[in-house]
């Protein structure tokens, strides 16, 4: 919620409207950023397609009390009819004409699978990324998609069952996906994570269907850098947005991540209090796109806590 007003900006536009960084997701009260309005026209920040599916998939899980990848793909499907909003186009071939893009290595398969590795921590690696792989070949069938997927859920479901830190956990992650059969090129990302700060690459050989800012190494390989290197898992999630791009996407994976291995009493207060309040429905002031309740995040905890014990 917090990348959602500025998604699509430049990284050098949004440090000249925020020096000290993006920090508040916007309450609708006060005009943070125009969300393709104007200047001075507040808004309500919610859910994305990233944390709606999000919530679908939690739904899907908790309901069914295991995975069920035809479960989930209902879930996806009703999420896409209901009319879905801000989706990517891979997504949409997949949900809309049933077409699965063999080319694409965008980040849709990534930006939605936290809930799995909650879901994972009582599982064994090799069972959580076989679902998470499942759960990408609904949509994103490139091998870098599934492996991306792969080793982040199960990096989420390491970390909450472990408490290890970043470091042990960048560390365990590298040696399970050589172990595993992970793409280099996946591997790559991960272990650049350490030294090599995130950027928006220009030319990328075999990389050309997509824009470049919705790769799924760029935003894998963001979120283990801040992993790695930020003070907090604010000072993180803030640094994602502002690196501009496809911010709503890379800040909920990094947010992820950084979450799984700080905890939720690392959450600013206030970017909690938004979500478990977002209630984006017609009547409310200021909301940029009412959506059914069941989309809504309040119940979020609960179905994190229900994902852990299913």
């Amino acid at each position: 919620m917090l990348g959602m007003p500025v998604e699509g900006m430049q990284s050098n536009y949004l440090k000249q409207l925020y020096p000290n960084g993006l920090t508040l997701i916007s309450d609708g009260k006060t005009a943070l950023l125009p969300l393709g309005m104007n200047d001075s026209q507040p808004a309500l920040a919610q859910m994305t397609d990233d944390g709606e599916m999000a919530i679908m998939l939690a739904r899907a899980l908790t309901e069914q009390g295991k995975f069920d990848a035809d479960a989930v793909l209902d879930a996806y499907k009703f999420w896409w009819n209901s009319p879905a909003f801000g989706y990517g186009p891979t997504a949409q071939n997949a949900l809309e004409r049933g077409y699965l893009d063999p080319d694409s290595q965008s980040n849709g398969g990534l930006m939605r699978i936290s809930p799995l590795g909650i879901f994972g921590v009582n599982h064994d690696p090799s069972q959580v990324a076989d679902w998470a792989r499942q759960d990408s070949r609904l949509t994103h069938i490139h091998p870098v998609c599934q492996d991306s997927v792969a080793v982040f859920t199960v990096s989420i479901a390491r970390a909450i069952r472990t408490g290890c830190d970043g470091t042990a956990l960048h560390r365990w992650i590298i040696d399970w996906a050589a172990e595993s059969g992970i793409a280099d090129s996946v591997i790559d990302a991960l272990r650049h994570a350490e030294y090599s700060e995130p950027f928006y690459p220009t030319n990328i050989v075999g990389v050309s269907n997509i824009p470049l800012r919705l790769w799924v190494l760029v935003a894998l390989h963001n979120a283990f850098w801040q992993l790695l290197h930020a003070d907090s898992l604010e000072a993180g999630v803030v640094d994602t947005v502002m690196l501009g791009g496809d911010t709503d996407t890379t800040a909920a994976i990094c947010g992820a991540l950084m979450g799984a291995v700080y905890g939720r009493q690392a959450i600013p207060a206030q970017w909690s209090d938004a979500v478990l309040n977002c209630r984006p429905h017609a009547e409310q002031p200021h909301v940029f796109m009412p959506r059914p309740d069941v989309f809504w995040p309040i119940d979020a905890l609960e179905l994190a806590e229900r994902l852990v014990s299913a």
